[in-house]
C-alpha cells in the first residue's frame, strides 16, 4: 500500500509540473524531454539493481534520444506561432526545472508501481490513484485554479 500511496503522490506531482511546463514552454520540447526521462530513470533504476536489458531495448533507447534532437528542432516558418496562439514559448529555466522535475516523478511514480508485489491485488493501485486525485485537489485548492463544473444548457 505504501509504493501505491508514494506512487500516487510522485504521479500527481508529476501531473502539476508536466501542464505547468506545457502551459508556459514549447511543446516540441518539453514533451519529449520528459518522455525520454519518464523512459531512462526506471531503465537506470533497473540496471542499478542487476537487470540487464537486450540489445534491442538498448537501441530503442538510442533512436528515442536521436528522436528527441529531432523532435525538439525549432520549425523555421510561421505556423508554430499560429498553433501556439502566438505565444513566444521560451525554454527558460524554470520551464527546464519544471520539464526534469516532472520527467523524474513520472519515472519515480513508475518505479514506486514496479516494487508493488504481485500478489497484492488492486488496492495498492487504488491508493495510488487516490493520492494522485488528493495531491491534484491540493494543488488546485491552494492555489485558486479550482472552478465549480460549468453548467451545461
Amino acid at each position: 500500500m505504501l509504493w501505491g500511496l508514494a506512487s500516487g503522490v510522485a504521479g500527481g506531482l508529476a501531473v502539476w509540473w508536466f501542464y505547468l511546463a506545457l502551459a508556459s514552454g514549447p511543446m516540441a520540447v518539453v514533451s519529449p524531454l520528459t518522455a525520454v526521462l519518464v523512459a531512462g530513470i526506471p531503465v537506470l533504476a533497473g540496471l542499478m539493481i542487476g537487470e540487464r536489458p537486450g540489445i534491442l531495448a538498448f537501441c530503442g533507447i538510442a533512436l528515442a534520444l536521436v528522436a528527441v534532437v529531432l523532435v525538439s528542432k525549432e520549425s523555421p516558418d510561421e505556423a508554430t506561432g499560429e498553433v501556439a496562439g502566438g505565444r513566444d514559448m521560451k525554454f527558460t529555466r524554470t520551464v527546464a526545472w519544471l520539464t526534469v522535475g516532472s520527467g523524474i516523478t513520472f519515472a519515480l511514480a513508475f518505479i514506486c508501481l514496479h516494487q508493488i508485489g504481485e500478489g497484492s491485488g488492486l488496492w495498492p493501485l487504488a491508493a495510488s490513484r487516490a493520492s494522485a486525485t488528493a495531491v491534484v485537489w491540493s494543488v488546485a485548492l491552494a492555489t485558486g485554479h479550482f472552478s465549480a463544473p460549468m453548467e451545461v444548457s
